[in-house]
């Protein structure tokens, strides 16, 4: 399972077992609504977070706020409202506060 969690700021973590990276969504367009591609991606070992594509390695902390998961079996799961999303995850999530 990959699993997205969000700050207080506009950094994102992508997590899968014991893996944590910071992600900077940022004004990059080719990473609006990737996060289930890219979870699809990390999990057939087809692709990784890594420093040369701007994460960082990081820590899962009490600080960071579950906001979606991704595995094979159920796709891509958003667990808070698009409302409640701060804009980094709404753009790498692919959902808005019109979604709701």
């Amino acid at each position: 399972m990959i699993t997205l969690f969000e700050t207080n700021s506009d950094i994102l973590v992508i997590a899968k077992e014991n893996e944590a990276w910071t992600l900077h969504i940022g004004p990059w367009e080719h990473m609006l609504g990737m996060f289930a591609t890219d979870a699809e991606a990390w999990t057939a070992g087809d692709w990784a977070p890594n420093e040369h594509d701007g994460q960082n390695p990081t820590e899962v902390d009490d600080d960071l706020r579950e906001v979606a998961t991704w595995d094979a079996e159920r796709g891509l799961q958003v667990l808070v409202r698009p409302d409640e999303l701060g804009g980094a995850a709404q753009d790498y999530l692919g959902v808005h506060p019109e979604d709701s």
